[in-house]
C-alpha cells in the first residue's frame, strides 16, 4: 500500500443478535439475551487491552469510548452499553492471531459460570461450550485506512463482507448440545431437553450474567405487569392494606415461574384493583416498546471519520448521552432498559405513570420528548456546527442528527416478541419510508385486536403539530364519557372543520357553540385540540392523514383516563 497509508484498524461485530432477541418470550430473557453479547463483546475489550500476554494485542480501542461505559456504571440500571461493533487501532498486525484464543477463553468461563449456576450437564462436554462455539459469531478483520479516508465506513465495509462470510451454523449439531431441564407445574415434575442459551435466558434472575448487569441493585428484571402499572409503586393505601411493593413480593416467585406467570400476573392484576380502586386505569394492563435510533448520525461519522480522536470523542458523546437517557427511562420514568448503546435504545416503559422526580402525570410521549431534548442538547447542538462545515464543503444542505421512534402499545398478555417486532418494523419504517425521518410511528393495539395507528413527524414542516400533540395528550377532561360523544359528534362533523379549520377564531366558536354544556369545565382541553387543528392545517389542507391523527389522539386521550372496567 502508499505511504500514504495510516494505522491499521482491527474491527470486531458479534452475533447471532436479532434471532436471539427473537427467541426471547419473557422479559428477562429479552433483556439478558441483549445483555449477553454486550457482556461478551467487553469481555473481549478487557481481554485484549489487558495485561495477559497471551490475549493482549498492542492498540488502544478506539470505538466505543470504552472508559465513559465504564465509569459510574452502578447508574445503568442494567442497559448494555456495548455495541456489537468494535474498532480497535492495533500496533502490531502478529497480536491478532491472539483474539481467537481470548475469545475462547471467554466462551470457556461463560460456560462454567453457567455450569455452577444451573448445574445441569457438563461445561465442557456435549453441554455449554460447544453450544456457545458452535452458536456464538465473533467475525473480525484486520484492515488499513489510507490518509483521507473514513475509518468507520472502512470498517463497515469489511465488516459486511466479512459477516457475509461467517460460517452457518449447524443447526442439527446444536440440537446435539442440549441439557435436561426440570420444570413444576401443579405440583408435578417435568422434564424436558433444552438448549444452554435457553435455559440461562429463562433463568437469568440471579445469575451471574445478571449481577454483572446489576450490580447487586437488584434481584430480579421485572415482569410486563411491574413496569405497566409502575404509577401505583408510591400511591399510599389504607393502614392495613397490601401496598404496592408487598403484593408484588408475595407473587413473586411464581411470577418467574414459566408454568404458573400468566394466573400469577392475573392475580396480581386482581390485587392491584383491590388495592388501588380509585388509581387503577385501563392503561395499567397495556405496556410500550420502544425503539429508538438516531437519524443523521452518519453526517457527524462523515465528518469527524478521517481523524480517530474525533471519532473517539463522538463516541464519548454518545455514551454520555445513552447513560442520561438510561436515567431519564429508568429512574424517572419507570422503565426497564433494555439495550442503550448510544443513539440505538431499546427499552420497555408503562404506557403513563408519574414522574420520580415532581409527581407529574407523564405518558409515553413526555418521555420521548425528555430523550428528545436530551439528545439535542447533548449531540445535535454539540455537532451542529461540525456538519454545517461539511456540507458547506460539499455544497449541500446540512442535515442534523435526530432521533426517531417505533412505539408499540400492547395488551400485557401479547406475545412479548410480537410487540418487539412491531415496535422494531414501526421504526423501520421511519427510517426508509418517511422523509426527513424524526418521527415517532405509533401503534395502539387494544385488548379486542382493534389498532389505532398513527405517525408523528417532529422536523421543521410538521414540527407545531408534534408541540400541540403533546399538549393535548396531557390535558384532563372532566368526564370520559364526553369525550366518547364527542369524538363520534366531531366525526361528523368533518366537512365544516375542515372549511374552519385555517382559522383560528372560528375554530374556537366552533367548539363553544358545539359542546356550549361542556366547553366551562373543560376549557384547557378545548383550546389544546384548536391549537392542535389549527396547527394541522398550516400551510396546507386537512387531508384524510390529519383526521386519522386527530382520531388516535383522541381514543389515546380517552384510554388514558379511563378506568379499568374488566
Amino acid at each position: 500500500m502508499s505511504e500514504t497509508t495510516q494505522n491499521k484498524y482491527l474491527a470486531l461485530t458479534i452475533g447471532p443478535i436479532i434471532p436471539t432477541l427473537l427467541a426471547a418470550r419473557k422479559t428477562r430473557e429479552l433483556w439478558g439475551a441483549s445483555y449477553l453479547f454486550s457482556y461478551l463483546m467487553r469481555k473481549t475489550v478487557e481481554a485484549v487491552i489487558g495485561d495477559q500476554e497471551e490475549y493482549k494485542i498492542a492498540g488502544k480501542v478506539l470505538l466505543p469510548a470504552t472508559e465513559e461505559i465504564e465509569e459510574n456504571t452502578k447508574d445503568i440500571h442494567g442497559a448494555g452499553l456495548y455495541p456489537d461493533r468494535i474498532i480497535i487501532e492495533v500496533g502490531a498486525e502478529e497480536d491478532v492471531a491472539k483474539l481467537g484464543n481470548a475469545f475462547d477463553s471467554i466462551l470457556e468461563d461463560l460456560a462454567m459460570q453457567m455450569f455452577h449456576y444451573q448445574r445441569h450437564g457438563n461445561p465442557f462436554k456435549g453441554g455449554y461450550l460447544p453450544y456457545l462455539r458452535e452458536y456464538i459469531n465473533l467475525s473480525y478483520v484486520l484492515f488499513e485506512v489510507e490518509k483521507g479516508k473514513n475509518i468507520v465506513y472502512e470498517a463497515t465495509s469489511f465488516l459486511e463482507t466479512a459477516e457475509l462470510q461467517t460460517r452457518i451454523r449447524n443447526k442439527e449439531l446444536i440440537k446435539t448440545h442440549q441439557i435436561k431441564s426440570k420444570n413444576s407445574k401443579n405440583g408435578k415434575t417435568t422434564s424436558q431437553q433444552v438448549t444452554p442459551l435457553s435455559l440461562l435466558l429463562n433463568k437469568v434472575n440471579g445469575s451471574p450474567l445478571f449481577e454483572d448487569g446489576f450490580q447487586n441493585t437488584k434481584e430480579r428484571f421485572d415482569s410486563l405487569i411491574e413496569i405497566a402499572t409502575r404509577e401505583l409503586v408510591n400511591i399510599p393505601v389504607e393502614e392495613g392494606d397490601k401496598n404496592y411493593k408487598k403484593i408484588i413480593e408475595e407473587e413473586v416467585e411464581s411470577i418467574d415461574n414459566d408454568a404458573d406467570s400468566e394466573k400469577t400476573e392475573e392475580n396480581v392484576v386482581r390485587e392491584l384493583k383491590k388495592a388501588f380502586p380509585d388509581s387503577f386505569k385501563a392503561h395499567h394492563k397495556y405496556i410500550a416498546i420502544v425503539h429508538a435510533d438516531g437519524d443523521n448520525i452518519g453526517k457527524v461519522v462523515e465528518a469527524v471519520g478521517e481523524d480517530a480522536a474525533k471519532l473517539k470523542e463522538f463516541s464519548k458523546v454518545l455514551i454520555s448521552f445513552a447513560k442520561e437517557a438510561t436515567g431519564i427511562v429508568a429512574a424517572d420514568y419507570g422503565g426497564a432498559p433494555i439495550y442503550m448503546g448510544g443513539d440505538d435504545m431499546l427499552f420497555i416503559a408503562p404506557v403513563a405513570t408519574r414522574s420520580n422526580k415532581d409527581e407529574s402525570k407523564k405518558t409515553i410521549f413526555q418521555l420521548v420528548e425528555d430523550l428528545d431534548k436530551l439528545f439535542e442538547k447533548r449531540i445535535k447542538n454539540e455537532y451542529r456546527e461540525t456538519v454545517e462545515e461539511a456540507a458547506k464543503r460539499k455544497g449541500k444542505n446540512p442535515e442534523f442528527p435526530s432521533l426517531s421512534f417505533g412505539i408499540s402499545i400492547t395488551y400485557y398478555k401479547y406475545p412479548l416478541y410480537e410487540a418487539k417486532n412491531m415496535s422494531y418494523n414501526l421504526l423501520e419504517h421511519v427510517k426508509h419510508k418517511e422523509d426527513g425521518k424524526n418521527a415517532v410511528n405509533v401503534m395502539f393495539q387494544k385488548h379486542s385486536g382493534q389498532q389505532v395507528p398513527f405517525i408523528l413527524h417532529k422536523h421543521k414542516d410538521r414540527g407545531d403539530i408534534y408541540a400541540a400533540f403533546l399538549e393535548l395528550v396531557q390535558k384532563n377532561v372532566n368526564n370520559t364519557n364526553f369525550l366518547n360523544s364527542f369524538t363520534c359528534k366531531l366525526e361528523a362533523k368533518k366537512t365544516i372543520l375542515t372549511r374552519i379549520a385555517a382559522d383560528k377564531n372560528r375554530l374556537e366558536h366552533f367548539f363553544k357553540n358545539n359542546w356550549n354544556e361542556n366547553y366551562k369545565s373543560n376549557k384547557a382541553f378545548f383550546e389544546a385540540i384548536t391549537d392542535f387543528i389549527f396547527a394541522m392545517r398550516k400551510n396546507r389542507e386537512l387531508q384524510q392523514e390529519d383526521f386519522q391523527l386527530l382520531y388516535a389522539t383522541l381514543r389515546f386521550i380517552h384510554f388514558i383516563l379511563s378506568d379499568d372496567k374488566n
